[in-house]
């Protein structure tokens, strides 16, 4: 990890050699996970951070669902960006199911989510 910080610090997205060098280092990454994870290298989307990657799979989740199946599920203690994106997603098409924050864990909190419809499209 140092080498890339230091030595293979271009953009992989640049013309230049030092993206290129990037991109080959970023290659060979990505085919080193995929085979470490099973999957294909192409399946791989590497993230700047939580918050992007967080909205990357519930975009994506989101996007799969079958119609008529696009609900989320989120607790009282979500991150602001993912309540910000959850209410992004309600307005649209969503419905949106918030469980209650109770001390401890509390399964009757949320036993009833599978099956409960919901729609807040105020995001509350």
């Amino acid at each position: 990890m140092l080498s890339i910080l230091t030595d293979v610090w271009g953009n992989a997205s640049s013309q230049h050699a030092v993206g290129q060098q990037a991109k080959g280092t970023l290659a060979a990454a990505r085919a080193t996970l995929a085979r470490a994870l099973g999957c294909k290298p192409a399946e791989l989307i590497f993230a700047s951070g939580a918050t992007e990657a967080n909205h990357l799979a519930v975009c994506g989740l989101h996007a799969a669902a079958p119609e008529g199946r696009h609900r989320g599920v989120f607790s009282a203690i979500e991150h602001a960006a993912h309540l910000k994106l959850a209410r992004s997603l309600a307005a649209r098409c969503w419905r949106k199911q918030r469980i209650p924050l109770e001390p401890g864990l509390n399964l009757s909190s949320i036993s009833g989510v599978r099956n409960h419809e919901s729609h807040d499209p105020q995001g509350q």
